[in-house]
């Protein structure tokens, strides 16, 4: 990953405003124990936040089903992607990793943007199922561990304090402020 400027940071961080608020509003209302699979309003806010193009009602009737049943007990990430699969019949990465992070907000989020500034290649459309999902896992375990390493940086910590500096009560995790700038990098 090449190295940002402050001025390149200090931009994503001020683009993030509008995500910011939908997302603490999302985390608020979980964290006040919505039943996800009915709260409709949970639903429209995760929709619009995390969720880029439309999906068919049948696949939300099954994420917000499936999201319901684990969010007290967070199953692994190749388990989610297995129960999800048998639903939706699609590999659904992206998606689970958000729910994951929902639930618990030190996980990240595995997402296009994030991946095309991490230089990590997505698993080919063309492959097997089999190696979507081998691949999909391969992927998430390097984004836990590029957050493990990158965190606690020095770079890490520059970004973390000019997120804080332009948003000093977002009571937000690391992981969650250096994922607003991560997403805002990759959309250039």
């Amino acid at each position: 990953m090449i190295r940002y400027s402050d001025e390149d940071i200090e931009r994503a961080i001020k683009e993030s405003k509008k995500g910011l608020a939908l997302y603490k509003e999302i985390i608020k209302l979980f964290n006040n124990n919505v039943d996800v699979s009915k709260d409709e309003t949970f639903q429209r806010l995760f929709n619009g936040f995390f969720i880029t193009s439309p999906q068919k009602p049948d696949f939300y009737l099954a994420f917000y089903s499936y999201f319901e049943t684990i969010k007290s007990n967070i199953p692994s990430f190749t388990e989610a992607l297995e129960a999800l699969y048998k639903n939706v019949n699609r590999v659904q990465t992206s998606f689970i990793s958000k729910m994951f992070h929902v639930i618990d907000n030190n996980l990240p989020i595995y997402d296009g943007n994030m991946l095309k500034v991490l230089n990590i290649d997505r698993p080919k459309t063309w492959w097997s199922l089999i190696k979507k999902k081998e691949r999909a896992i391969e992927i998430y375990n390097q984004i836990i561990q590029w957050y493990n390493d990158f965190v606690p940086s020095e770079e890490g910590q520059r970004w973390i304090i000019l997120f804080d500096k332009e948003y000093s009560n977002s009571n937000i995790t690391p992981i969650k402020k250096i994922d607003f700038i991560l997403w805002k990098l990759g959309k250039k």
